[in-house]
């Protein structure tokens, strides 16, 4: 869709758009690593849009407009991916707990109410003042 929106970019300009695309066909990215570049690409592509004002054909606004629907898609789509990411690693976090609690045979153990003792401290002095 890119290198589509690059020819027609192209046919109504001077300015080479995209220049790092045909060097990205070729290369091996992971999933994080072609984000980024097409992070980089779509800065590129609206600073085009906006330095030149082009008068764009129904085709080739359709084609903007399924770009634009397909960023608003990945967008959302990374967004959950990241939300099920962060609950997975809350996961693990919370196995790793449970399973060094199984090992080490770990009880819950009790801990002191600091607030009702000082509570009962000051109940306490109001108390004897009060005699």
């Amino acid at each position: 869709m890119l290198t589509q929106i690059s020819k027609k970019i192209k046919s109504h300009t001077e300015e080479k758009v995209f220049k790092e695309l045909p060097k990205m066909k070729n290369k091996e990215f992971d999933i994080f690593e072609l984000d980024k570049e097409l992070i980089e690409l779509n800065k590129e592509l609206k600073d085009i849009l906006e330095y030149n004002k082009i008068d764009f054909s129904k085709e080739e606004q359709d084609l903007l407009n399924k770009y634009r629907d397909t960023k608003i898609e990945l967008s959302a789509l990374k967004q959950y991916y990241n939300n099920s990411v962060e609950k997975y690693n809350s996961y693990i976090k919370s196995f790793k707990r449970i399973l060094t609690k199984l090992i080490k045979k770990s009880k819950k153990k009790e801990s002191f109410n600091i607030e009702k003792e000082i509570e009962f401290e000051i109940l306490k002095k109001n108390n004897s003042t009060e005699k």
